[in-house]
């Protein structure tokens, strides 16, 4: 019986240092590795970028984000010291079809969540 159910395969564009995606955040936090963010928005599925913060007192600051920057000069950035945004593609694998078919998604098509 088929069925639609996709696994999120996430792949990291190059860091912007000194740069952040701001209004989009959906979960701040702390995390001790920098790698440990990149995780953390793999675990969140309307996470398409994150924005790690400055090391202090043992931890960087962790932002998820519901959007991204799409665009070649990273124009929807802005300036922020010691922080580095992760910009995402996300790619879904059908889990139940024998042949390795990556279909490609934009992550501006995700659909958002929807917070109250």
């Amino acid at each position: 019986m088929p069925t639609d159910e996709y696994d999120r395969i996430i792949i990291f564009k190059e860091p912007a240092s000194n740069k952040a995606l701001n209004g989009h955040v959906i979960r701040t936090g702390k995390v001790t590795v920098e790698g440990s963010c990149r995780v953390e928005c793999y675990l969140e599925p309307n996470c398409v970028s994150v924005n790690v913060g400055p090391y202090d007192e043992g931890n960087y600051i962790c932002e998820l984000n519901s959007a991204t920057d799409e665009s070649a000069t990273l124009s929807n950035l802005s300036n922020r010291k010691s922080y580095t945004y992760h910009g995402i593609e996300v790619r879904m694998f059908n889990c139940c079809n024998n042949s390795f078919k990556l279909t490609f998604f934009k992550a501006s098509t995700l659909k958002k969540a929807n917070y109250t």
